[in-house]
């Protein structure tokens, strides 16, 4: 499959991965990755940054069969194509409005720490 829209994200999992059924009774599993940046202040001290939260859904048989082997605190590096879902709730009496953002995974494999 040909697509512009190719995301790479390396980080740990979070729990693990979680699978589901959709309502077409297909399975896929839900992955939960936290990612993390480090940077040298003025220093010269490595400072690092708060852990950003994604969330990956893995629906081809051998995506769902690569994520099932994987455990909480893996390391993965995940390629997929990236997406956006708008939603709308009340918080605090007032209208707010969220953007999600998820990562459909063509392939998962083991990462190493960076050098």
């Amino acid at each position: 499959m040909a697509t512009n829209n190719l995301t790479t994200l390396t980080g740990n999992l979070g729990a693990d991965p979680e699978i589901r059924t959709n309502s077409n009774g297909q399975q896929y599993v839900r992955l939960s990755i936290a990612t993390t940046d480090s940077y040298k202040d003025q220093n010269g001290q490595w400072q690092q940054k708060a852990p950003v939260w994604h969330t990956a859904f893995a629906f081809t048989s051998s995506a769902v069969t690569q994520a099932t082997s994987q455990r909480k605190g893996n390391r993965v590096t995940l390629e997929g194509s990236l997406s956006y879902r708008r939603q709308e709730a009340i918080v605090d009496g007032r209208k707010r409005v969220f953007r999600d953002a998820s990562l459909v995974i063509h392939r998962i494999e083991a990462a190493s720490l960076p050098r």
